[in-house]
């Protein structure tokens, strides 16, 4: 396995075993999977180990927000597996400024 499946499926493992305790019923939650650094197109095993955390978020009820570096190849993989995944809940943007808001907005929610 590549490196960056490899650091990808420890990843999902980490926030998986912590999802239950970040979502609260009526609180608003994001997680922030911070791709800029990335490769703009990821091989198969990191897309399945994404699209597992993008599963389990939406089933949890937690934001799953994809920010990546505004690679056209990166936005349209990652868009796929938001639309696949996390269709109500998932964001994919190259935006730093509005995950921060949304960030923002889940941390005043918890207030």
């Amino acid at each position: 396995m590549a490196t960056g499946a490899a650091l990808a499926l420890a990843l999902v493992s980490t926030v998986l075993g912590e999802l239950a305790e970040l979502a609260g019923p009526g609180s608003l939650c994001v997680v922030v999977l911070d791709l800029r650094q990335a490769p703009p197109v990821n091989g198969p095993s990191t897309q399945q180990s994404i699209g597992r955390l993008l599963a389990a978020c939406e089933q949890a009820q937690v934001i799953p927000a994809l920010l990546h570096a505004g690679d056209g190849l990166a936005a349209l993989q990652l868009g796929r597996l938001v639309r696949e995944h996390a269709p109500r809940l998932g964001q994919v943007t190259h935006d730093a400024e509005a995950v921060e808001a949304l960030t923002a907005s889940a941390v005043e929610s918890r207030r």
